[in-house]
């Protein structure tokens, strides 16, 4: 019994790392390509196998993205966290500050967080399993809404945010005739001013 142990355990380890394999190569294509842009075959060609046998580890192309979607959005939450408690701020506009220089300099992670907010037909169980993975990250931003003391739908506005910062990232991350340092500081300065914009209408509402 303790052998068919051994083995059942070290089978599903070979399984996951040749799972994490596929994951880090979709990733890779998406400094090229935006995800949906993106098919099984493109993936299974630079890893040299068939597209089938992706199927054997993933059951569709969005089963295999939110998988990433899930890595990356805890990878996110754990740099912003990190660096919450490195340099001791846990204002919102710390959070929104960590979270988009990660995003810059991360374009897995921006592509696919991207991917999820704006993509339409998703399957039910596809889009549940998105939303339970990014429930930690947006426990960390109502934390920093808490220290406002927002009244009313807390959770509208908290969306609204993310949407708005996601926004700014997205129209001008490839600004024509800036050049790379002049595109972040733009992007940093949108998603800062969006955020202010929020904390100066809490206080006015109080």
């Amino acid at each position: 019994m303790a052998k068919k142990n051994v083995l059942q355990q070290l089978k599903e380890e070979e399984k996951q790392k040749k799972k994490d394999l596929i994951i880090d190569t979709a990733v890779s294509l998406f400094s090229n390509k935006s995800p949906g842009e993106i098919h099984l075959k493109d993936i299974s060609g630079e890893l040299g196998i068939s597209a089938p046998t992706i199927y054997q580890y993933f059951e569709s192309r969005d089963s295999l993205f939110v998988e990433i979607f899930t890595r990356e959005i805890l990878k996110l939450a754990k740099y912003v966290e990190e660096k919450m408690e490195k340099e001791n701020e846990k204002s919102l506009e710390a959070i929104i500050r960590f979270s988009v220089g990660y995003l810059i300099e991360n374009e897995g992670c921006f592509q696919i967080l991207n991917y999820f907010l704006v993509k339409r037909n998703i399957s039910p169980d596809i889009l549940r399993r998105a939303r339970n993975s990014i429930s930690n990250f947006i426990k960390i931003i109502e934390e920093g809404f808490k220290n406002l003391a927002i009244k009313g739908d807390t959770l509208m506005l908290l969306h609204t945010l993310i949407g708005s910062v996601a926004g700014a990232i997205l129209i001008y991350r490839n600004y024509p005739s800036f050049d790379t340092k002049n595109v972040d500081n733009l992007m940093y300065k949108l998603a800062l001013l969006n955020t202010r914009a929020f904390k100066q209408d809490s206080i006015e509402k109080e």
